[in-house]
């Protein structure tokens, strides 16, 4: 055990200033500086869920099927309907017309493949729809993270 060891200073990844302890420990021992935090967490936290995606789905699915995450989902769903409710028109026309025949799904416009998903460049023409794979639809919507 070492007596009067001074601690360490640290350094802001980017901009090189230096680091309170107090601020280290409120970003949970990020190596950023209170302004450059704020800017890379959101990176972090995307690089994480994707590198973990698989068994936060799982995690996901799990609590899905508890009471809390039922009621969590449902009440997510409601506020999202509410909120982006020409989305949700757009998506019902979609999914009623294809039940009924008017519309018939396509394989990926890119790739080629039959499991696709509808992809609507403006939700006012709500029959306008781009066939694409999960993927595909991803990019498109600007979600995929590359590393």
């Amino acid at each position: 055990m070492k007596l009067n060891s001074a601690p360490k200073i640290k350094y802001c990844k980017v901009c090189k200033t230096e680091i309170c302890s107090k601020h280290y420990r409120l970003n949970c021992g990020s190596l950023f500086c209170d302004f450059h935090y704020k800017e890379n967490k959101n990176n972090y936290n995307k690089i994480y869920k994707f590198k973990n995606r698989f068994i936060l789905r799982e995690k996901y699915k799990i609590y899905r099927k508890t009471a809390t995450g039922r009621k969590k989902a449902n009440e997510n769903n409601k506020r999202m309907a509410k909120k982006f409710r020409y989305k949700w028109r757009a998506r019902a026309k979609v999914h009623y017309a294809i039940k009924t025949g008017k519309l018939i799904p396509k394989p990926c416009e890119i790739c080629g493949v039959i499991k696709v998903q509808g992809h609507h460049a403006d939700y006012s023409k709500p029959y306008d729809v781009q066939w694409l794979c999960a993927l595909h639809h991803r990019i498109i919507d600007g979600k995929q993270i590359y590393l």
